[in-house]
């Protein structure tokens, strides 16, 4: 199974699902440099958004015409962007900040 790029010691050490479970509140650690990563957020909340906006309109479509042919599309539409997303957003290092800071 391939493994993703630590953006910390560049090595490949992130497996799939520690990438597909981490956010920026629950990051996942690189077993190498036991950095805090998690995938970049300003690229996973724009594919989102577009996601959202595409799967809306389907849905008012479907609900004017209710075509099951509709709702099925809506479906494959999220299957589709949420593979985007975790295949091709990169991970970040979260950046701890001190207390009281």
């Amino acid at each position: 199974m391939r493994r993703f790029t630590c953006p910390s010691c560049r090595e490949s050490t992130i497996p799939p699902g520690a990438k597909f479970a981490a956010t920026s509140f629950a990051p996942t650690r690189c077993p190498q440099c036991q950095a805090p990563v998690y995938p970049s957020g300003k690229k996973t909340y724009l594919l989102r958004s577009l996601e959202s906006l595409i799967v809306t309109m389907i849905v008012i479509l479907a609900l004017i015409e209710f075509s099951w042919r509709l709702v099925a599309l809506a479906v494959v539409v999220i299957a589709v962007m949420e593979t985007l997303i975790f295949l091709f957003v990169p991970l970040v290092r979260l950046k701890l900040r001190e207390p009281g800071l």
